[in-house]
């Protein structure tokens, strides 16, 4: 899968930028979600290409918890790790199949 410029998701427009540093607070992220400016910020660390999709996917589903109203408190990024790491797999093994 590439990484694009940009993803809609429920009709919004995120940019999905590449930056040295990606931090939420003092923590150090693959990628993180700005809604207000619609962006995804992903690292440019030496992940590898399967991390990058799987942080891509990530933040996706995190805006899809987030449009949906559904409140998973302190489970939230659980349900979006195994989500995440679901979608790119199921992907990635069924790629011609679905498309």
């Amino acid at each position: 899968m590439k990484i694009p410029k940009s993803v809609r998701i429920a009709g919004v427009e995120y940019s999905v930028k590449w930056k040295d540093v990606v931090t939420l607070g003092n923590t150090v992220c693959y990628a993180t979600i700005d809604y207000g400016n619609a962006e995804i910020a992903m690292s440019k660390t030496a992940m590898s290409e399967e991390v990058a999709n799987v942080s891509l996917w990530h933040e996706m589903c995190h805006v899809i918890i987030k449009n949906s109203g559904m409140d998973f408190e302190e489970n939230e990024e659980r349900v979006v790790e195994v989500f995440s790491q679901a979608i790119n797999q199921i992907l990635q093994d069924n790629i011609k199949r679905l498309f």
